[in-house]
């Protein structure tokens, strides 16, 4: 008898054990933020703390975003990610600012519709050149605009990695495919 209680009472405790945990993993799941690791050599590696409460007027130039990738035809089958993959960028660009090429230079980010060279060059943000090809040696389209950030559209780079696949061949990307703000916890 002794012994059928005390498996009993390891039973009650364990399955009280497994109530709390789940109990925990359901508060945590509720709560609007959430900790992502990154992997890839587009920002550095390492833990994220993610804020999924941010809406898209409150991001700032040089925010670090996760967004939901939207595979663009010529890409289908060709990199290891499909669609919703999310992709950690920083901010470039933002709605109503310009996106300014210059050939062999790359491009810039501008708050105001300039033109010249070296008017872009002093008074805009740097925000990538786009490369011929990617790292298997495939032809990458850049994407070619000149243009004003609609609504609603951000520019996202990254200036860690060269190649990074981001605006310059994905073009805009939507606010609302932004999945939270990320804040470095610890990188290397």
């Amino acid at each position: 008898m002794k012994k059928l209680k005390a498996d009993t009472d390891e039973w009650l405790k364990a399955g009280y054990i497994a109530i709390a945990a789940l109990t925990t993993v359901a508060f945590f799941m509720m709560l609007p933020f959430t900790v992502a690791y990154n992997h890839t050599a587009s920002v550095p590696k390492g833990w994220y703390f993610v804020d999924q409460t941010v809406e898209p007027e409150a991001l700032e130039r040089d925010d670090l975003v996760i967004f939901y990738y939207d595979e663009p035809d010529w890409a289908k089958g060709r990199y290891p990610f499909g669609e919703n993959y999310k992709f950690l960028k920083k901010v470039g660009g933002l709605p109503g600012e310009w996106i300014k090429i210059i050939p062999k230079m790359g491009n810039y980010a501008c708050k105001e519709n300039l033109s010249g060279v070296r008017a872009i060059l002093k008074h805009c943000q740097f925000v990538g050149l786009p490369l011929p090809v990617d790292s298997k040696g495939q032809e990458l389209p850049a994407y070619e605009w000149e243009t004003a950030l609609k609504s609603r559209e951000l520019y996202l780079y990254s200036l860690h990695a060269p190649n990074s696949y981001d605006s310059r061949y994905l073009g805009p990307v939507w606010a609302s495919r932004v999945y939270g703000r990320a804040t470095p916890i610890i990188t290397w």
